[in-house]
């Protein structure tokens, strides 16, 4: 954080203190018409309406504690918002006219600085969700043809927490908006997800598991068993088509409470011994989470009590 003097319209002098990335040089402090300010991107999309609210409440009490920051618009008498529109929402929820701006220099024509600026500034206070952080990165790599390495030194992150974000987008529409209510957001998720190219496959069995609230281990295990499965249906994965049954192969991550090999099997042992063994066997499974009819078929210790029960007949 760094002071800088700001020249007011009246050309008195005045100390304000800024994030370093805000302000190059002196900028003009003015209080300029709402009505006359753009707001053509910001990498944030959700705004608590019950946060606007408390600081609109603090700004009428209180006055506000910062100004917003500006750059001369494309049009006459026009200003382009770089930072600050959680502030001016709260100006327009007051129903105030005017605001205080900082009117710096334009940074460039393509718009690019005054995104980074936003993405630093939202990123910083913790504001922006993941996938709204996640679609800013890939922006400014799509659109503003930056690098995931160039992104990690303008924004300060690692390349590997920035391109695994990344992946994130690739993910579809109704996905993403469950990372957004909780789901897991972990890129080795992401990518399983990704290789399995039947959309309603891939759409339900991410529901499933959010609606079930399977952990991070049992989702990553029942989109692994589900790849499997539509593998073994097909003959080859990168194969499969659109006939597939999706809602039967998402139907392997039910998670019924009590289903063990003896169930598998669909009969008793005579032996209570075995019969204790088999149930302690299931309880210790890795995969219990989403242990089912199909998901447990392969299971070795079903096979190792279908066999002791053949040899008994």
């Amino acid at each position: 954080m760094k002071k800088y003097k700001l020249l007011l319209k009246n050309q008195a002098v005045v100390n304000a203190t800024l994030p370093d990335y805000e302000i190059s040089e002196a900028a003009t402090l003015q209080k300029i018409l709402i009505t006359k300010i753009v707001v053509e991107r910001n990498p944030r999309k959700r705004f608590d309406e019950e946060s606007l609210a408390e600081l609109a409440q603090s700004i009428q009490s209180r006055g506000l504690q910062q100004p917003i920051i500006v750059e001369p618009g494309p049009a006459e008498d026009t200003f382009v918002l770089v930072s600050g529109e959680r502030r001016l929402r709260a100006h327009k929820k007051l129903g105030k006219t005017k605001i205080q701006a900082l009117v710096r220099a334009r940074s460039n024509h393509d718009g690019r600085e005054r995104f980074l600026d936003a993405v630093i500034e939202n990123d910083q206070r913790e504001e922006m969700t993941a996938i709204e952080l996640a679609h800013a990165y890939r922006a400014l790599s799509d659109e503003y043809d930056m690098s995931v390495r160039d992104i990690s030194k303008r924004i300060g992150k690692s390349e590997f927490k920035i391109s695994r974000l990344i992946q994130l987008t690739f993910l579809d529409q109704e996905i993403q908006d469950l990372i957004e209510r909780g789901f897991w957001k972990d890129y080795r998720l992401a990518s399983l997800l990704l290789k399995i190219t039947d959309k309603m496959v891939r759409v339900e069995l991410a529901k499933r598991l959010f609606t079930q609230k399977v952990s991070l281990k049992g989702s990553l295990k029942a989109v692994e068993r589900t790849i499997q499965e539509m593998a073994t249906s097909t003959g080859k994965f990168t194969d499969f088509h659109e006939g597939t049954p999706a809602l039967k192969i998402v139907g392997a991550v039910k998670q019924p409470m009590h289903w063990n090999m003896l169930m598998q099997l669909g009969q008793l042992p005579p032996w209570k011994l075995v019969v204790l063994n088999a149930e302690q066997t299931c309880e210790q499974c890795p995969i219990r989470s989403i242990a089912s009819k199909s998901n447990c078929k392969d299971c070795g210790a079903v096979h190792l009590l279908r066999r002791m029960m053949e040899a008994a007949k």
